[in-house]
């Protein structure tokens, strides 16, 4: 078997041996479900707002809001959908 080189420890590793195809083998021991919980994002009652995962329309509600000209606010949300998402 041919040997790697491991840039992280500074040495050569041996490769793992390949398994046996009974090691592929799944059984249903095991549910297999997802183990991720969407929590609803709440917005907070005071101070900055996470403009982070807000929709276009309520980014632009939320800067008329505090204040951004309406005849303004659709390009302003177009300039900070850009510094966040690109």
């Amino acid at each position: 078997m041919p040997k790697y080189f491991d840039f992280g420890a500074n040495s050569y590793i041996e490769p793992h041996p390949p398994l046996s195809s009974e090691s592929h083998i799944m059984t249903a021991d095991a549910p297999i479900t997802q183990d991720v919980l969407t929590l609803p994002r709440k917005l907070p009652e005071r101070g900055k707002i996470n403009l982070v995962g807000l929709t276009r329309d309520a980014m632009r509600t939320v800067l008329i809001e505090h204040g951004a000209p309406e005849k303004q606010a659709k390009m302003r949300v177009g300039q900070i959908w850009q510094w966040i998402y690109q």
